[in-house]
């Protein structure tokens, strides 16, 4: 069963006619990525702290141009329970040839972020 597969059945299981409410969080950098902000030394353990006080079923990490590393995403999975899934941010830029350096900047990006999901193989 893929983790996928997994996480619908954990949906449907844990769903009470009432509500079947689940937190998210998709935007996270994992402490390869140059965006990441905290201590990269304790960022494992900090994030699985905060999964398990918000109680987050699902949380994405996407970094810039590059997968977060596999054994990042593994361990929060291992240590929280939560689906963790590994992404990547693309910056695509659009008309960019011809503009100064200095010109170029997010402004005149389309951002993607991709979801790759890992299977539990």
């Amino acid at each position: 069963m893929s983790i996928v597969d997994g996480f619908r059945k954990a949906l449907s299981e844990r769903a009470t006619p009432a509500a079947a409410w689940h937190k998210v969080d998709l935007h996270n950098h994992s402490p390869a990525s140059g965006d990441f902000r905290g201590a990269r030394a304790t960022a494992l353990d900090d994030y699985a702290a905060r999964i398990r006080e918000q109680e987050l079923s699902v949380v994405g990490f996407t970094d810039h141009e590059r997968l977060p590393d596999a054994e990042f995403i593994k361990g929060l999975q291992n240590r929280t329970g939560a689906l963790v899934l590994a992404g990547l941010e693309l910056n695509v830029f659009v008309d960019a040839f011809g503009v100064p350096a200095e010109k170029v900047g997010k402004n005149v990006s389309l951002f993607t972020s991709l979801i790759h999901y890992f299977s539990q193989a």
